[in-house]
């Protein structure tokens, strides 16, 4: 390849049949990590490439008729856990015969299933019939699925599956109403997530058709599969856009459908606290444009989904508003537009104090002088990560990260690439803690840290040493 810009690049070797042990096609990305500097000749970065192998057989319904038009599952066995395979991402369905043919494997063990894992999805869209996830030769347990054994080349024919009949659907029909006034609320859209938690926080395949309340808070869902529900209401804009500005909530509805409709749902909206505050550079910073970070607020526990993660866009003074918050503790990020390169999150605080973690938010809590301070700069971090014996083993990852010394926050991270190098671009002035930590599968192979300063002049330029016995030694150039 020639005249190609300097930046972070992945190189992968891809070609249809064929597969890379460098490439995996289940990564987004995968293929060896570059970074390529302006005027640069890398040489040597070599692939080698086998042909993959085939997975092929005949889906039919119960009455023995193809099923069409239907995704297939594959999965394929880890070694270290050889009972919980892997999903391994695929676009193969099934012809108007029923046939289906996947292609370019990596050698390995496998195991390949169609339909839908009962609470994996909540709705049924179109006509298309759905059925009960099965896997070859014909079970519903993963563990009892028969195992298909590739190696290199190979082409296994005739793994067949023949479906039970497909699952039944049904309706379910409620109202959203006020929960302070009781009054119906008109165009609410309603969601859905399975296996669901009493608390709301937690929820699994979430998902909508577009049903909304009608003037009199009613809504209807049809195409329920059966199932264990929590039903969730949304007013005001787009929920998953950068304008999702509700300031309500809903507590789930929980409700569970086998072999009916279920009519009288109620799904009642509270108002959320909110969070107000301003978005700060350190220091002498000038501000560039506020009005491209967003302000993300979610729960500090992990219970994120899609009605808990509240994003706003930031004022051009770099005041911000969130509401519709649930109580609990909330950590608050921030992101940047296209027009930023780097902007990164120092701390939070809230009446001046640090909130070293989250925010505590009590219900109806109207949470005012919250100040998120970041920073930005014109620093560049340049460096190559070196094994003590001068081999690292084949498929390591080497991870980069940094801290500030004094802040809270770490201030991103990053991969060394093919040949162990690294840059951080756009830093502020300082001293920092950097972390490195190599591994190899789920083996660590080791790790140090060390501290350097970042000026805002020209480069800074590291190589490191690091010795799998965890023993290193940085040398700054």
């Amino acid at each position: 390849m020639s005249n190609v810009a300097a930046g972070h690049f992945f190189i992968a070797a891809i070609t249809p049949a064929f597969v890379s042990k460098e490439t995996d096609r289940n990564q987004f990305q995968s293929g060896k990590e570059i970074h390529i500097e302006a005027g640069e000749n890398i040489e040597n970065i070599d692939f080698s490439i086998t042909r993959g192998a085939v997975i092929t057989g005949r889906i039919t319904d119960s009455g023995g008729k193809p099923v069409i038009a239907q995704r297939i599952s594959l999965y394929k066995f880890n070694e270290n856990d050889p009972k919980q395979p892997n999903f391994v991402q695929t676009d193969a369905e099934t012809d108007d015969r029923g046939v289906y043919r996947i292609y370019g494997l990596d050698a390995g063990r496998y195991a390949i299933g169609i339909g839908r894992a009962k609470n994996s999805y909540a709705v049924a869209y179109g006509a298309r019939p759905t059925y009960e996830l099965t896997y070859y030769p014909n079970t519903n347990d993963i563990t009892q699925a028969k195992t298909i054994n590739l190696s290199a080349g190979d082409e296994a024919t005739d793994i067949d599956i023949q479906l039970p009949p497909p699952n039944k659907t049904y309706e379910a029909t409620g109202r959203v109403v006020d929960a302070e006034t009781n009054q119906p609320v008109s165009n609410a859209t309603i969601f859905l997530s399975t296996q669901p938690s009493t608390d709301g926080r937690r929820t699994a395949g979430f998902t909508s058709n577009g049903s909304q309340t009608d003037e009199n808070g009613e809504f209807r869902i049809k195409n329920v599969l059966p199932g264990r529900y929590s039903a969730f209401a949304n007013i005001g804009e787009r929920q998953f856009s950068s304008e999702n500005q509700s300031d309500f909530y809903s507590d789930p509805a929980n409700f569970e459908i086998n072999r009916d409709d279920v009519n009288g749902i109620e799904i009642r909206l509270k108002r959320g606290a909110a969070i107000n505050g301003t978005v700060i550079f350190d220091g002498a910073q000038t501000a560039a444009k506020l009005s491209d970070i967003l302000v993300t607020a979610f729960p500090a526990d992990g219970s994120n989904s899609p009605l808990t993660f509240k994003q706003t866009q930031v004022n051009a003074d770099g005041s911000f508003h969130i509401g519709g918050l649930r109580p609990g503790k909330i950590r608050i990020n921030i992101f940047s537009g296209s027009q930023m390169k780097r902007i990164m999150p120092l701390r939070v605080e809230r009446d001046g104090n640090v909130q070293p973690d989250s925010i505590d938010i009590v219900q109806n809590e109207q949470i005012n002088n919250v100040r998120v301070i970041i920073a930005s700069g014109t620093g560049i971090l340049r460096g190559r990560v070196i094994a003590a014996n001068g081999i690292f083993p084949p498929n390591r990852r080497i991870g980069i990260s940094l801290r500030r010394v004094g802040e809270q926050r770490g201030l991103g991270s990053t991969t060394a690439d093919a040949l162990g190098r690294f840059v951080f671009e756009n830093l502020p002035a300082g001293d920092y803690v950097m972390f490195i930590s190599a591994s190899s599968g789920i083996s660590q192979l080791g790790n140090t840290k060390l501290t350097i300063n970042i000026s805002d002049t020209g480069e800074t330029k590291i190589n490191v040493t690091l010795d799998l016995s965890n023993t290193t030694n940085g040398a700054k150039q």
